[in-house]
């Protein structure tokens, strides 16, 4: 590690930032901010303010200069002379350690993420570049029978302890937050933003791709997220696409972001009678018309709703056919039906709406 003088070596490191990790844990679990546990020092007749304790518990690991930093190695050691002892650790595990939580509602959920790929957790990486700061979000509202997008405000930014990602999401209007991490899984080109709502318990997944950066920063993502719909009552399992973007959508923008945040698939099916009304509404598009209504795009399909074909075979067989008899009707109805196997972000689908944020002097929505 470093030649000269041999002083902070290896293992010492991984020694501070293994105690470090403990105390963290500890106030983690028993909710302790920094101002809460420097007045416990305090009063054991440690004097410390709460920017020193604030420094001395960050990890020295990922500050290790190059070995020929002499100027880095200088700074490293102001670092390390300042971090914990075990004098100190002692005393704050004597503090922290025999306190147990209330309940389980206290406590804390720790997943171990290391395997044979590694994600990519620490914002100094340059996997990072261009990917901290704020972002608007919109997506589709997840109540029944609702088309209004619901506005929300992502901030990614690196943690003062580890220099991992936190994320924070908040909608609109609601004063529940939702707190987690963004990781990266480079060698998929994927990212996930893993979130929990410390009021209402909910955890929700978003995935991303991930995009490789030449430029400063992201400008926009469509991504999907795995949540639960929005309800009085019982909620449910719920998929949905979702978008951030670095800049505020404009109205005209929004247009087209409403359309990718639908589940689309490759094939793009359309009733005839809103399809004419909206060539109505273009009339500089009437071009396409003959391009769409070609024979070999005209196909004729059935609509019905699985709760209206349900009542209208109980109706004709009446006691003639048993629910579990109907439940197979329906799934073998289904198994014919148009309906995606699965709805996946083309990397077209990114570029596109990267494009339309590019040049667009619209009032801001």
């Amino acid at each position: 590690m470093n030649k000269k003088e041999g002083f902070p070596n290896y293992p010492e490191i991984l020694y501070r930032d293994n105690m470090i990790k403990q105390v963290r844990k500890w106030m983690e679990s028993h909710h302790l901010t920094n101002i809460e546990v420097v007045k416990m020092l305090n009063k054991e007749q440690f004097s410390i303010s709460e920017g020193e304790f604030s420094k001395r518990i960050r990890l020295l690991s990922g500050e290790i200069p190059a070995p020929d930093d002499e100027d880095g190695w200088i700074d490293f050691r102001r670092k390390f002379r300042r971090q914990l002892t075990a004098a100190q650790y002692d005393l704050l595990k004597k503090l922290i350690g025999p306190k147990q939580p209330n309940s389980t509602k206290n406590q804390e959920l720790y997943i171990d993420i290391s395997g044979e790929v590694p994600l990519v957790v620490n914002t100094n990486e340059t996997f990072f570049k261009g990917y901290l700061g704020t972002y608007f979000v919109r997506y589709y509202s997840t109540k029944a029978g609702e088309r209004e997008i619901i506005n929300g405000k992502l901030v990614l930014k690196a943690d003062e302890y580890d220099n991992s990602c936190n994320a924070v999401f908040t909608v609109d209007g609601d004063s529940k937050e939702y707190r987690g991490k963004w990781v990266i899984l480079a060698k998929q080109s994927v990212c996930y933003c893993i979130l929990h709502g410390k009021q209402s318990g909910e955890l929700c997944m978003m995935v991303f791709d991930y995009l490789s950066l030449n430029r400063q920063d992201i400008k926009i993502l469509l991504g999907v997220a795995a949540t639960v719909s929005a309800g009085a009552t019982r909620r449910r399992p719920t998929i949905h696409r979702i978008c951030i973007s670095r800049q505020k959508p404009t109205v005209k923008q929004m247009e087209m972001i409403r359309a990718h945040l639908k589940l689309n698939k490759r094939d793009i099916l359309i009733r005839e009678d809103l399809f004419k009304q909206w060539l109505g509404d273009h009339s500089d598009l009437q071009w396409l018309r003959p391009l769409i209504e070609h024979k070999e795009n005209a196909s004729l399909y059935y609509k019905f709703s699985e709760k209206e074909i349900k009542a209208k075979i109980t109706r004709e067989k009446k006691e003639n056919i048993s629910s579990k008899e109907i439940d197979e009707i329906i799934c073998l109805l289904r198994g014919i039906s148009e309906a995606a196997n699965n709805n996946k972000i083309s990397v077209t689908a990114n570029e596109a709406l990267e494009r339309l944020m590019v040049s667009e002097e619209d009032c801001a929505q």
